[in-house]
């Protein structure tokens, strides 16, 4: 049951280990000064490699910089350094909230 309803609810809600209810939202949609834990990817392809790369894989925690003035780039930090990305590349990561 908890695998088909997280499929049903991707993009809003994630079971976590413990059976509660995690909030799930693209590293696009995060607000400056917010943080949270990498959790998915969309698709499979070499910008994906690339980012996981950069360190931003699963598990890894980050936190929401800024966005530049007209909304792209955006800057977060992974792992102690700053990190700019495109939102077409921040919409594909899944971030469960903390």
């Amino acid at each position: 049951m908890g695998t088909s309803l997280n499929k049903k609810l991707t993009g809003v809600f994630a079971w976590s280990s413990m059976g509660l209810m995690e909030t799930l939202v693209q590293l696009a949609e995060m607000q400056p000064g917010q943080r949270g834990i990498v959790t998915q990817f969309s698709g499979n392809d070499g910008q994906q490699l690339r980012l996981m790369e950069m360190g931003l894989l699963p598990g890894t925690e980050v936190r929401f910089v800024r966005k530049a003035p007209l909304g792209d780039p955006l800057e977060v930090e992974v792992r102690g350094f700053h990190l700019s990305l495109r939102l077409v590349e921040a919409s594909r990561i899944g971030i469960t909230l903390m």
